[in-house]
C-alpha cells in the first residue's frame, strides 16, 4: 500500500499534566518540523528528478502531516502549531504539488471522500501516530488512482473552509521521515527513507544531506530489502557472518554507486558524497570495530570518485542520465 509523507517524531519532553506550555518545548517541536520540511524537500527533489528510471512510483503531494495526538504533550503541540482539526499539514515542499494547489502549512482536513471518524479524545493523553497514519494511508489510496481528488480543508490563517483539488504526479516511491530517538543513523526498508534528527543536525550542508538521502533512496529503488529477505539474510548479530555479511555489503556498494547518479539528475553536486565521507569517516569510522557490512570510508570515497568520473564523461545535454544499475530494471 502506498504511503505518504508524515511527521515521525519520538520526542520525550517532560511535561506535568495541565502545565502551561514552555517556550523551549515549543521551540523543540518546531525544530523537528523544520527538519521534516528539510527531508521531504530533499527527498521530493531526488525522487521527482529520477522518476523516469524508477519501477515503483507513488503520487506524492510533497507534504508532511501531523496531529497533536502524536506528541507527548498535546497542549505544547497546540501552542507550537495550528490545528484547526486533529490532522494538519506540518510541512510542505516549496513549489511542490500541494503548495501549487494552494495548501499551506497548518491547513487541516475537515473531511475526506468516504468520510472521516476522528475518534474520541483520551482524558489521559498517550502519544499515538494512529490517526496521522490512518489519514495518510487514506489520502494515499485516494491519490493513487492518478485523478484529481477534492479535499475539504480548513485554513490555518482564518479557519475558512474551502475545497482544494489535488493531483500530484507519480515519482519514485518512498516516504521520507525524520526520527528522533537519539541515534545518529539512517535507514531504508523498501518503503521509508529515514534520517535521524542527530544525523540531520550533523549535516547542515544541503548537498551533503542530499547525499545521505540519495543513498537511502537508492536502497529502496533497488529493492534491497526485498532481495535480502528473499535470500533469507540474517539480521542482528547474524548479519556479520558468511553469506549475510557479503549480501548486505553488496547492497551498500550498490546504494553508493546509484546515489551519485540520483544526485546529479536532481541538480546536486555528487562530489558532496565524497566530502561527507571524508568528514564523517575520520570522525565516526569504527575501524576494527566495524561489523564489515558497510565499506570502509576510504573505500567508499574511492568508489564514489570512480562513479563520478563516469558521470563527468557524459554529455550534460543528456540529463537526466540513465543510471547503469537501473538500466535493466
Amino acid at each position: 500500500m502506498v504511503r505518504f509523507l508524515f511527521l515521525f517524531l519520538v520526542l520525550l519532553l517532560p511535561a506535568a499534566a495541565g502545565a502551561v506550555p514552555q517556550q523551549p518545548d515549543i521551540d523543540a517541536y518546531r525544530a523537528l518540523v523544520a527538519l521534516d520540511k528539510r527531508i521531504i524537500t530533499t527527498g521530493y527533489r531526488l525522487a521527482g528528478a529520477n522518476a523516469p528510471f524508477c519501477k515503483n512510483r507513488q503520487h506524492n503531494p510533497g507534504w508532511a502531516l501531523h496531529s497533536y495526538r502524536q506528541y507527548p504533550d498535546r497542549d505544547t503541540a497546540r501552542a507550537a502549531f495550528a490545528f484547526p482539526m486533529p490532522v494538519a499539514i506540518a510541512a510542505l515542499v516549496d513549489g511542490g504539488p500541494a503548495d501549487k494547489a494552494g495548501l499551506r502549512e497548518g491547513d487541516s482536513f475537515t473531511d475526506l471522500p468516504g468520510g472521516i471518524w476522528w475518534g474520541g479524545e483520551l482524558i489521559k493523553h498517550e502519544p499515538s501516530f494512529e490517526l496521522t497514519d490512518m489519514i495518510g494511508t487514506r489520502l494515499a489510496e485516494l491519490l493513487d488512482g492518478g485523478e484529481a481528488v477534492n479535499l475539504p480543508i480548513k485554513t490555518a490563517a482564518d479557519n475558512r473552509e474551502r475545497t482544494v483539488a489535488l493531483r500530484p504526479p507519480a515519482i519514485c516511491a518512498s516516504t521520507f521521515i525524520i526520527s528522533s530517538d537519539g541515534k545518529d543513523d539512517a535507514g531504508a526498508d523498501g518503503q521509508y527513507v529515514r534520517i535521524s534528527a542527530a544525523l540531520a543536525e550533523y549535516t547542515p550542508d544541503p548537498e551533503e544531506f542530499a547525499a545521505i538521502v540519495a543513498h537511502e533512496l537508492a536502497h529502496n529503488i533497488l529493492e534491497h530489502r526485498k532481495r535480502l529477505d528473499g535470500m533469507k539474510v540474517k539480521r542482528g548479530i547474524g548479519r556479520m557472518f558468511g553469506k549475510s555479511k557479503k549480501a548486505i555489503l553488496q547492497t551498500e556498494v550498490e546504494a553508493d554507486q546509484l546515489s551519485v547518479w540520483l544526485m546529479v539528475n536532481a541538480g546536486y553536486d555528487p562530489s558532496a558524497a565524497v566530502r561527507f565521507w571524508q568528514r564523517r569517516g575520520p570522525e565516526k569510522g569504527l575501524g576494527l570495530l566495524s561489523d564489515g557490512t558497510h565499506p570502509g570510508w576510504r573505500d567508499r570515497v574511492k568508489m564514489l570518485e570512480a562513479e563520478i568520473k563516469l558521470i563527468e564523461a557524459l554529455d550534460r545535454r543528456s540529463l537526466p542520465y540513465q543510471p547503469p544499475l537501473l538500466a535493466k530494471m
